[in-house]
């Protein structure tokens, strides 16, 4: 391994904040008024990237083991979310990057492995060319090809498209078909860094519309000829390492929605607070009450879960595949929701160009994100292959889950290689849940009613996970129940990963005032309960647990209102700045 490169001093990621700057201020390039500016004429918003560049915050995206600071996934995630709150767009664009590289943290030497950090420690983009014209989501059918010619020389051509900074960043990783026949051990990968070639032209940008100012763009490669250095990892496993990559791009996709929502619920809040209708505050309106309450319960289920999945790369790598396929079906969709009501409680407001955060551009926006890395078909397919491997009676016992769940605690040094496509064991969040349920119940610290609660979800949570075990095995011909099951076993163990992160962390004296007795987790759990009952919104079931959680949020400052992490997680918003 080469020594790191030189590098200015970083600050910690918790500055981010400051690093953005004032959301109001006018000559801000990453202020609401630059980004919105941007937005509307299509354009890329060059000045806060080279902002966030000047930070050198794609150090975070390299692990540490090359020069980089990725040595924390939930960390990454927080800076990811902390850009999104500011801006989807800008997030997207920035955070590629990270994308780009996955594949090879994942799957190859060290020597290319370090070859890549260093291109993106000296400012590069790194971009990920897995789609194509015509194909969507099927990268089997992938066409650019790798081939040898005449002289024994390794061949690239054909385009990739849809591709994040395929024009303006200066590199790609690309998945690439390596036998005619195809097939799952029919490709490659290899990393093409633009300055080693002059084989190729950009594909124009697509008009999108979300994220509008994002480089969507493509490439063709048209004769290109690549060393053998460039491949990643062994012939054939391209395939299979581009989906334990996913993995992690699954994960951290969950923080373009914990920003999105971080934003759009200050802004909902705030605007509930001020607007006055029928001689009343808009806040103190029974249906503008559960909106929010139930919209500040989701973003808490969310960002519980997208947390402890995001340690679970460190401490339970084996199970990711189903844990990332869960957090990326379910934290996009109930973000989604929650946009949606938001939206509609602001009104006319969500839609008027002259706010800085407008309501409906931010859900635009956001989207996207439930297609990125695979769409919600793709996820709840993921989970209904591994339905089967849910069936083991085996318990845990309840400590089972603590270092994964321990906000205080170091997280374990990375493991890529142990990355599974299958969780062979199922998953320990779930295999784990009844102990922890028992032991609440014997801890005399815990309410009543969340005792209650915990062992109500507890059950259905058996129920579910029994009866996923349970669908039958028709891989050409999934029945519309398994993705029902799907979709229901993600909200369990979504609410397990909540119950699994309050028990491990509910003895910090100085937690976040919405952890005095289990408040934010009993609102978050009826809520829970509730859509499990109907599985549909609706303005009916257990509205006493949220009402009291907005209740509570706004006596807060507006920096505490909308997580649950704390100054003891990585989460540290500042309100002037949102």
């Amino acid at each position: 391994m080469t020594a790191p490169t030189a590098r200015a001093e970083v600050p910690d990621h918790l500055g981010l904040d400051d690093i953005l700057g004032a959301g109001d201020a006018l000559g801000n390039p990453a202020g609401h008024s630059a980004l919105n500016a941007a937005d509307r004429i299509d354009e890329f918003p060059t000045g806060a990237v080279a902002l966030l560049d000047q930070h050198r915050l794609f150090e975070y995206y390299v692990p540490v083991e090359y020069g980089g600071r990725l040595d924390d996934y939930a960390a990454t995630m927080d800076i990811i979310r902390t850009i999104a709150r500011r801006n989807v767009t800008l997030a997207v664009a920035h955070g590629k990057t990270f994308l780009g590289a996955v594949t090879i943290w994942v799957g190859a030497d060290q020597q290319l492995a370090q070859r890549v950090a260093d291109v993106i420690l000296s400012g590069t983009a790194v971009s990920w060319g897995l789609t194509e014209r015509g194909h969507g989501s099927d990268l089997l059918s992938g066409d650019m090809r790798l081939t040898r010619d005449e002289h024994d020389n390794l061949v690239l051509d054909g385009e990739k498209w849809l591709i994040n900074n395929a024009t303006r960043g200066g590199a790609l990783t690309l998945l690439v078909r390596s036998k005619p026949e195809g097939g799952p051990r029919g490709f490659d990968l290899v990393f093409f860094d633009k300055s080693r070639h002059d084989a190729y032209r950009p594909v124009p940008k697509e008009l999108t519309h979300g994220i509008r100012g994002a480089d969507i763009s493509g490439i063709r490669i048209e004769s290109a000829v690549v060393d053998e250095a460039d491949l990643v990892g062994r012939a054939g496993t391209g395939l299979e390492t581009v989906l334990r990559g996913l993995q992690l791009t699954r994960t951290l996709c969950c923080a373009l929605s914990l920003g999105a929502a971080d934003s759009a619920l200050d802004a909902a809040l705030e605007f509930a607070r001020t607007r006055t209708l029928y001689g009343r505050a808009l806040v103190d309106l029974p249906d503008a009450r559960r909106i929010l309450g139930e919209a500040l319960a989701d973003q808490f289920l969310n960002e519980a879960f997208a947390f402890v999945v995001a340690r679970s790369i460190h401490e339970l790598p084996a199970e990711l595949s189903l844990h990332c396929a869960a957090a990326k079906f379910l934290v996009p969709t109930r973000t989604e929701a929650m946009l949606r009501r938001l939206r509609g409680l602001v009104g006319a407001r969500s839609v008027l160009d002259g706010d800085d955060r407008v309501l409906g551009r931010i859900e635009r926006d956001h989207r996207i994100v439930s297609l990125f890395d695979g769409n919600t078909v793709v996820n709840l397919s993921s989970l209904i292959s591994q339905f089967s491997l849910l069936s083991g009676k085996d318990g845990l016992p309840a400590e089972t889950m603590a270092a994964t769940c321990r906000m205080d605690r170091v997280p374990a040094p990375v493991e890529h290689a142990r990355l599974s496509l299958l969780a062979k064991r199922g998953s320990s969040a779930l295999r784990s849940l009844a102990a922890t349920a028992q032991a609440t119940a014997q801890d005399p610290g815990t309410p009543e009613t969340l005792r209650t609660l915990i062992a109500e979800t507890s059950r259905l949570t058996d129920a579910e996970t029994a009866r996923a075990a349970g669908q039958p095995l028709i891989a050409a011909d999934t029945p519309n129940s398994s993705f029902v099951v799907a979709e229901r076993l993600s909200l369990c163990l979504g609410a397990a990963c909540a119950i699994h992160f309050w028990y491990a962390n509910r003895d910090d004296r100085d937690r976040h005032p919405l952890w005095r007795d289990g408040l934010w987790l009993e609102a978050v759990l009826g809520r829970v309960l509730d859509l499990l009952r109907d599985d549909a919104d609706h303005f009916g079931g257990t509205y006493g647990p949220t009402d009291r959680l907005l209740t509570a949020a706004l006596e807060l400052p507006r920096a505490q209102r909308i997580s649950v992490l704390g100054n003891a997680g990585h989460h540290a918003t500042k309100a002037g700045n949102l």
